[in-house]
């Protein structure tokens, strides 16, 4: 067995509109670009375009 220590500081956001979030934290976080990694599936339900324009928002490139 493998002995470690784990810390992770997570936030979660949870509820109507939380996506449209995600620019303003990467941003508080430091943040310049991000990747985005999805399947067909999840782009035709829109999320991904909601993703890409709340990270757009704050100037975070994709």
């Amino acid at each position: 067995m493998l002995n470690f220590q784990m810390y992770e500081r997570v936030k979660v956001l949870f509820g109507n509109g939380a996506v449209n979030q995600l620019g303003e934290l990467a941003n508080h976080i430091g943040g310049k670009k991000a990747l985005i990694i999805s399947d067909p599936g999840m782009k035709g339900t829109g999320i991904v375009e909601k993703v890409e324009k709340g990270l757009s928002s704050e100037n975070i490139h994709m």
